[in-house]
């Protein structure tokens, strides 16, 4: 229990929630001006902390889960806290540290989700790979009367 404890506040401080990560990070306003290397970095480093934040999370399920439906085994030599709590204190403390680990682990796997999301689009948007087409609708304007109309744009990367 806690060394479970401990992993949780250390992943807790190691984890530091920006609301625009690249302006700490890089000192820079806008997540364009990035270089590749940098977004490359940044998207190796966001799938990292999802991963993490993923096992926190399925740690936090599996304790609560043997909270509920377990049973608080008494060891032969209980610490003080356990012999002030008893069972029923101890399987408490348990299932709040399940929930705990549970909540903060989704939390951050959605934040890193969207962050690696938001470094894909624009590593796909800025750096376009070799090959590839995209195909988007734009507007054509006549060429005498100056008048819009509908059409498609078709860019091919080479």
């Amino acid at each position: 229990m806690k060394n479970v404890l401990i992993i949780f506040l250390l992943i807790l401080a190691s984890n530091s929630s920006y609301g625009q990560w690249y302006v700490n990070k890089y000192k820079v306003t806008n997540i364009n001006m990035l270089t590749r290397e940098q977004l490359d970095e940044s998207l190796k480093a966001s799938k990292k902390n999802l991963l993490v934040s993923g096992i926190v999370a399925g740690m936090g399920g599996c304790i609560f889960l043997v909270s509920i439906y377990g049973t608080w085994t008494p060891v032969e030599d209980p610490t003080l806290l356990e012999q002030i709590l008893g069972d029923k204190g101890m399987n408490a403390i348990a299932t709040a540290t399940g929930v705990a680990l549970l909540a903060g682990g989704t939390i951050a796997a959605a934040v890193f989700l969207g962050r690696t999301a938001q470094i894909k689009y624009v590593l796909h948007k800025n750096y376009p790979s070799t090959g590839s087409l995209k195909i988007s609708p734009t507007l054509v304007y006549g060429k005498y009367s100056a008048s819009p109309g509908l059409g498609v744009s078709l860019t091919y990367n080479f």
